[in-house]
């Protein structure tokens, strides 16, 4: 996060993406938490634009996880505790995430589909069960869910990531790299900001806007996640309980979960002090950048500066000794990199790699810890240790590199980015 008017003399060549471009081999470059990181920044709490503290309360971020809304006018097949009970299915863990690539082209427009599960639903769960055994005995208490992304995770200029019930297999085509790569060019031209996670965002009708479906929530910050899940979950309970046919049992269940969400209450406003507590500074008093803010040489030695000039020796010591700290100290560095600046193998000790797991994975899991490895993996470590089989015919930066290198990559860049 920075003023955009910050420029150094020597420009990157490694550009800012959120997608993965259709000729190149690698992802590694993809950016698939930009929108979440932003969220946390510019308002204050993981949930970002779909939350405002200032405005909204408890029992609205309530509503939102839950799906709870009034007055729409999609048509609604599945029961309200199915659907929950199937995100909860389907939800993961809060490394959770994806980068998005268009892979199918759905009542004509270009989308993701990142998860596709089937499952038989009872009067009281959704039980999922294998794909092979939904085509071959269909019944009408059986539905299949496809979880589909329309953009980058968050992004507010498209539909949110969302789970679609019973969209027929004929309406789903797979989309050619040409019709790929024409998304690019049309990002952002038929949609608008969306006013609610409910709310259509093609500025033309679609198919889409009267589908049943139930939006997904995913935050990065586990102690978000964690609550929005509990949230899920007391909802489901809330919903089975209603459809208990004893009074009494009712009753008594629904008064357990008029004290659970007491709790939940409580651990969302300690969540919520928190996140006010450690907000970006500028939202604390400080006066907003603007386009006469002076923009500090980016290029120059950094001169640390005081308005308290009886403090300025303390500051400039204190970021003296930050910057002179010896690192050669025991334990003040990874074994890692002290091995690497000595030129030694960091294989051939037979020790265990700090943040760098030595067991191979057969295929990369989607998580932000599996990302960091390959990351650390692609730039530190011999292209041999790589444990991404499918990318060890060339180096994935190298790759980046000499694809953001070629002429006409630039030229598309400088029009995506204007």
């Amino acid at each position: 996060i920075h003023d955009p008017r910050a420029a150094a003399t020597q420009q990157s060549w490694l550009p800012h993406t959120e997608t993965q471009g259709n000729t190149i081999a690698t992802d590694i470059n993809v950016e698939a938490l930009h929108q979440k990181r932003l969220h946390v920044i510019h308002y204050n709490n993981p949930f970002g634009d779909l939350f405002h503290m200032d405005v909204d309360k408890w029992e609205d971020l309530y509503k939102l996880i839950c799906n709870v809304s009034t007055g729409t006018s999609r048509r609604r097949r599945i029961a309200e505790h199915h659907k929950v009970d199937i995100a909860l299915q389907m939800r993961g863990s809060s490394e959770w995430h994806y980068k998005f690539r268009p892979q199918h082209i759905i009542y004509d427009e270009l989308c993701m589909v990142l998860q596709k599960r089937a499952f038989r639903l009872t009067e009281k769960r959704a039980i999922e069960i294998p794909l092979n055994v939904y085509y071959s005995k269909r019944f009408s208490n059986q539905v299949v869910v496809r979880e589909i992304a329309f953009g980058p995770d968050c992004d507010s200029s498209v539909r949110g990531v969302s789970l679609w019930f019973d969209i027929e297999d004929k309406d789903v085509t797979v989309c050619t790299p040409q019709q790929a790569k024409r998304y690019r060019w049309k990002k952002g031209a038929t949609t608008s900001p969306r006013s609610s996670p409910f709310a259509p965002y093609k500025l033309k009708p679609s198919k889409f806007d009267s589908k049943d479906c139930f939006v997904m929530v995913r935050l990065t910050d586990k102690d978000a996640y964690d609550l929005s899940t509990n949230i899920l979950a007391h909802h489901l309970g809330v919903l089975r309980a209603k459809h208990l046919s004893n009074l009494k049992d009712r009753f008594e269940a629904l008064k357990k979960k008029e004290e659970e969400v007491v709790n939940l209450k409580h651990v969302f406003e300690n969540l919520q002090s928190c996140w006010k507590k450690w907000a970006w500074p500028i939202t604390n008093g400080r006066v907003k950048v603007d386009e006469t803010t002076p923009v500090p040489p980016v290029d120059g030695l950094y001169n640390p500066t005081s308005e308290d000039e009886e403090n300025l020796p303390k500051v400039q010591r204190i970021w003296a000794s930050f910057v002179t700290y010896p690192l050669q100290k025991k334990h003040a560095r990874l074994s890692v990199f002290e091995q690497l600046e000595k030129g030694e193998s960091v294989l051939s000790t037979g020790g265990r790699i700090p943040h760098i797991s030595k067991r191979v994975a057969k295929k990369p899991k989607i998580s932000s810890s599996s990302d960091s490895e390959r990351c650390w993996k692609a730039l530190l470590l011999p292209q041999a240790s790589t444990p991404f089989s499918h990318y060890e015919a060339k180096n994935e930066w190298l790759a980046v590199l000499d694809h953001f290198s070629n002429s006409r990559s630039k030229k598309v860049l400088s029009i995506l980015q204007q």
